[in-house]
């Protein structure tokens, strides 16, 4: 009996999702958006515990719904929301969460709204399935991982269920020095209207030179290897779009 009761086990085994899932179905509203955070995207608690639609968050992104709605956002113990993005979510933390064994609220809970971001698209950067709000990248040491925070609002539900973003740090010829791709899944449910944010680590050589670095992005359906062209990327179009500059700091110390 006292196995059964730990809290470790109530985790591993997605306690939370299910206790989450059942918690819902009396604090969503009829036609509310549900997002949901867990270590895999399409959890399989979830799925049979929830017949409602859903988008799935990972630890590094989030959504805010389309404006006059709300939205209620759930994160597993196991993805909780990424620290940088917390103070804009906060006030919409949903009380009487459910408690796990170990006395902690079992997840966490948001209802969430479009006023929760501020600013317009960048009609320069965008396509016909997304443009850009914002974008930034820390300072980094060279032999480090930027971080490269982005903001978008989907202008029209992606005919792709694979749709990726595929992040690159350029140099000032042009070369690119570093590039990743972002795992998502059910991009084919995403609505006009959301905001995506989503935080990106792209590593920075080891030996990269101090100075400004160009971050491109590419969005690319990885089932067909359909990019997605730009309706404008700084007057030219294409399939690569300038976002924002990182700029690569020499490091403290230097590898043997």
């Amino acid at each position: 009996l006292g196995w059964a009761q730990r809290a470790d086990l109530f985790y591993q085994a997605d306690g939370d999702l299910a206790l989450a899932a059942d918690w819902l179905q009396t604090v969503a509203e009829p036609d509310e958006q549900v997002y949901v955070a867990s270590f895999h995207r399409e959890h399989p608690t979830w799925i049979t515990a929830w017949d409602r639609p859903v988008t799935w968050l990972g630890g590094d992104s989030l959504f805010l719904p389309p404006p006059q709605e709300t939205a209620i956002a759930v994160f597993a113990k196991s993805a909780p929301p990424d620290p940088s993005w917390v103070s804009l979510i906060e006030v919409g933390l949903l009380p009487d969460i459910p408690a796990g064994p170990d006395g902690t609220p079992a997840f966490w809970a948001y209802r969430l709204d479009a006023s929760m971001v501020v600013g317009e698209a960048d009609s320069d950067i965008q396509n016909p399935l997304l443009a850009l709000i914002e974008a930034s990248a820390a300072p980094t040491m060279a032999g480090e991982t930027a971080s490269v925070l982005m903001t978008w609002r989907i202008q029209q539900t992606p005919p792709y269920y694979r749709l990726r973003p595929v992040v690159n740090i350029k140099d000032a010829n042009g070369a690119t020095i570093s590039s990743t791709d972002v795992f998502l899944l059910g991009t084919d449910s995403w609505r006009p209207g959301e905001v995506m944010i989503q935080r990106v680590p792209v590593k920075v050589p080891t030996g990269t030179p101090p100075g400004d670095y160009a971050v491109d992005v590419s969005w690319v359906d990885r089932d067909t290897d359909t990019f997605v062209a730009y309706i404008n990327a700084g007057g030219a179009g294409g399939t690569t779009a300038q976002i924002t500059t990182v700029d690569v700091l020499r490091p403290d110390t230097f590898p043997a």
